[in-house]
């Protein structure tokens, strides 16, 4: 059986992010509705915050700072997981051997599903430590295998 921890800090994200509608229709607008679906009003809320973000906050910012942020932040909103067996493999690439690192939950059943899990970051700044609690999120919920794979980045290995 899986493990949810939360630090303080992820507790008082997931109480701001449970604020009343009538205050998120202030913040974020009106409910955005497509083909009959309401978009969940937190995600709303977090999409209208980061608009109100300077657009230029990151002019000037290199990849490496970048990274370094994304490394900082990465998993505010995600608890920690444990009950998961993790391993860290390498395997064959086109040019160099690429990372993967397999999530199994205990007590699967015998041949589980598996999904291939490629982590966020634009294809420039994230990896699998930036999505980890993601993934293993993902194992526990889903009851499946996870491979997230470790693919090279750009700018270094442009497509």
């Amino acid at each position: 059986m899986a493990t949810y921890r939360w630090n303080p800090l992820q507790r008082l994200i997931r109480a701001a992010l449970r604020i009343p509608d009538g205050l998120v229709t202030k913040l974020a607008g009106e409910p955005i509705e497509l083909d009959g679906r309401v978009l969940n009003r937190s995600v709303q809320l977090l999409v209208a915050l980061v608009e109100r973000l300077d657009q230029n906050a990151l002019e000037g910012v290199s990849v490496t700072q970048r990274r370094e942020g994304l490394r900082r932040i990465a998993n505010l909103g995600m608890p920690r997981v444990d009950g998961l067996h993790v391993t860290d493999r390498r395997i064959p690439g086109p040019d160099a051997p690429i990372g993967i690192r397999i999530y199994r939950p205990f007590n699967l059943e015998p041949n589980p599903c598996a999904i291939v899990f490629y982590h966020g970051g634009g294809w420039v700044v994230g990896d699998l430590d930036t999505h980890d609690r993601s993934a293993r999120v993902l194992a526990t919920r889903s009851g499946c295998v996870v491979i997230g794979v470790d693919y090279r980045l750009a700018p270094e290995h442009p497509f």
